[in-house]
């Protein structure tokens, strides 16, 4: 069978970590290595700290997936993985745009948690408005993504709910 490239992401509780799965059908014995670029909507490119590189290095003997601790927080990323011959040629290569916004989700259940335990914080000036705006924009991320495959659109959303979420003091 010939090889057919793909891959799955998935964005951990934590937020933190991303996790890259090989799940490309078929055989080609002469694939010896892959790499993974993150790249941001600014056109720059997510990598370890300290990396020489643009990509990050995926051997095929790490498995079918690699974690990374890499997010710092909610990213609208281009992620492309190539499958190498030797001499670093490459063969293949998927690229899939994702919305990477735990951590607005985490937030926004972090507010769920605190209304239970003080349901009068809903009393508080503009706390619905400004709750919508963040279930807006995680709505908004998601949407631009998988309606648009807009990078641009996304990231815009979720750098206002990392606003929000750190100056939750101004508006929870």
């Amino acid at each position: 069978m010939s090889f057919v490239q793909n891959f799955s992401v998935s964005q951990t509780l934590t937020a933190s970590n991303l996790i890259i799965t090989d799940t490309s059908v078929g055989t080609d014995a002469s694939i010896v290595d892959r790499r993974i670029f993150l790249q941001k909507a600014d056109g720059t490119y997510l990598t370890p700290s300290g990396s020489t590189t643009n990509y990050i290095d995926f051997p095929l003997s790490a498995g079918s997936s690699i974690t990374l601790n890499i997010l710092d927080t909610d990213y609208s990323i281009l992620i492309t993985v190539q499958w190498l011959y030797s001499s670093n040629v490459v063969q293949y290569f998927k690229t899939t745009l994702f919305d990477l916004g735990q951590y607005a989700i985490n937030f926004s259940y972090q507010i769920l948690q605190t209304q239970v335990g003080n349901p009068q914080i809903v009393n508080d000036n503009n706390f619905w408005g400004n709750l919508i705006r963040l279930y807006c924009d995680i709505f908004n991320a998601n949407t631009a993504v998988t309606v648009g495959n807009d990078q641009y659109s996304s990231q815009f959303a979720l750098d206002d709910a990392s606003y929000l979420r750190n100056n939750q003091n101004l508006f929870f």
